[in-house]
């Protein structure tokens, strides 16, 4: 429950889901119900019955917004590996969000989970997309040290002789 006063940590008291829920539900009120409803709540799109487009929309903004911390990491190490001169990786990492992982859930996770697997294939592949990123980065790093160490223990040239 929001309080009311001069503290400063006032919107601490808001649980978490509710800026979630009035987000998604604002962003979704965008898509227009001017459709004639019918008495049991469907909807009559040209002959076809219909769920309303606003609770859906809804839901699948919360399911899209799941995996949104891990979207940055991959665009940052596609970046990274690209510009250490390894395109190999960079071409894995950046192609494994939107084609590696993602058309292949598209395809597997709806035949499952129905619609549901197709609102999760998104956040499913960039969670995998993070996953590869975070591996192919954590052993480009120990590999990068471990040359860091050599050069360091090793003599110079002109102090050889």
């Amino acid at each position: 429950m929001l309080t009311t006063g001069n503290e400063s940590t006032a919107w601490l008291d808001v649980p978490a889901e509710s800026y979630e829920a009035s987000f998604a539900e604002y962003f979704s009120g965008a898509f227009p119900m001017d459709i004639p409803e019918w008495g049991d709540g469907t909807l009559l799109l040209d002959g076809v019955y219909c769920v309303p487009v606003h609770p859906r929309a809804a839901y699948a903004l919360r399911v899209f917004f799941l995996a949104l911390p891990f979207i940055g990491a991959p665009m940052i190490c596609g970046s990274y590996f690209q510009a250490a001169g390894k395109p190999i990786q960079s071409t894995i990492i950046n192609l494994s969000r939107q084609v590696l992982v993602y058309i292949p859930a598209l395809v597997i996770l709806p035949s499952i989970f129905g619609l549901n697997g197709a609102w999760f294939a998104g956040p499913v592949s960039d969670i995998a997309s993070f996953i590869i990123c975070m591996t192919m980065t954590f052993f480009a790093m120990r590999t990068l040290n471990k040359k860091m160490a050599y050069q360091k223990y090793r003599p110079e040239p002109d102090k050889i002789n």
